[in-house]
């Protein structure tokens, strides 16, 4: 709330890839091929429309249908893997393919549907999916395969009923321009797949030491009590201690479609009142 409040805004897109995207030297679009760069980094075929494909659980109410707050479910290898196999049987000769790579899972759509406007299901956890269906010329029929992957994972699930199961594959990501040439190589933190995907393709770049990225999700709603606490002890104020001992010359934060800048200078704006974050997260 602290660096929100001192910070310079401007608006940041709808998603954070962008934003991730200039550190490497990439212009900020909103039509970043997340997918194709995914796909790119793992070795896949070009010329293919690729997508994220997300696993979530989605939830009906009386008026809507809203991601469970458990957020998008992690699978693990051995579990994307057997996903891929089984898909590729059932949905043999349809002209789509489910691929696990090291990041998670991406769809290939045949290459004459048209692009759809997506959006990533993480900022939606806990809320109404309604805002982040695919629209646009290509949302047609991108929602037609959704809804036969549905389908298919509610039939999926008859036969392992033990925990909460992914329900939907959230296929987003997708955009008509090429991957982007990446020109520089900042340091990355964590082991976020859209970034290590980045890594991947900027190997030979030229190292940027003086910029790190790192990606922090601090919890699923409701999951966790004590994760707002943790996060501004571990990660929010030694960033801004660090910030006023002179060891970074500036933050930047992307935050519910707003990036804030702050530089050490920025930080004497004891004029400027803190607001909940949600507060700035609504507006």
């Amino acid at each position: 709330e602290r660096l929100l409040a001192r910070a310079d805004r401007e608006p940041g897109g709808p998603g954070w890839h962008g934003f991730a995207a200039t550190a490497f030297g990439v212009a900020a679009d909103d039509t970043l091929p997340v997918a194709s760069i995914m796909a790119a980094a793992a070795g896949l075929a070009p010329g293919r429309r690729w997508h994220v494909a997300t696993p979530l659980h989605l939830v009906a109410g009386m008026n809507h249908v809203r991601v469970h707050p458990a957020g998008p479910l992690p699978l693990s290898v051995e579990e994307r893997a057997a996903l891929a196999a089984r898909h590729a049987v059932d949905f043999a000769g349809s002209g789509t393919e489910l691929v696990a790579t090291a990041g998670g899972l991406l769809f290939a759509a045949p290459l004459a549907q048209p692009v759809a406007v997506t959006h990533d299901p993480e900022p939606y956890t806990g809320r109404d999916v309604a805002g982040a269906l695919p629209s646009g010329p290509g949302a047609a029929a991108l929602r037609g395969l959704m809804a036969e992957r549905e389908m298919w994972l509610h039939w999926l699930a008859d036969e392992a009923p033990s925990r909460l199961q992914p329900n939907a594959l959230w296929l987003w990501g997708a955009a008509g321009s090429a991957v982007p040439a990446l020109t520089r190589r900042p340091v990355v933190t964590g082991a976020e797949p859209f970034l290590a995907a980045c890594l991947a393709l900027a190997a030979t770049a030229p190292a940027d030491a003086a910029t790190e990225l790192a990606v922090y999700r601090i919890a699923a709603l409701g999951s966790d009590g004590d994760a707002f606490r943790r996060a501004e002890e571990h990660y929010f104020a030694p960033l801004l201690e660090s910030l006023a001992r002179g060891e970074r010359r500036r933050l930047e934060l992307w935050y519910a479609g707003s990036v804030y800048r702050v530089s050490r200078a920025r930080l004497l704006r004891f004029y400027r009142r803190a607001r909940p974050w949600w507060q700035a997260a609504a507006s």
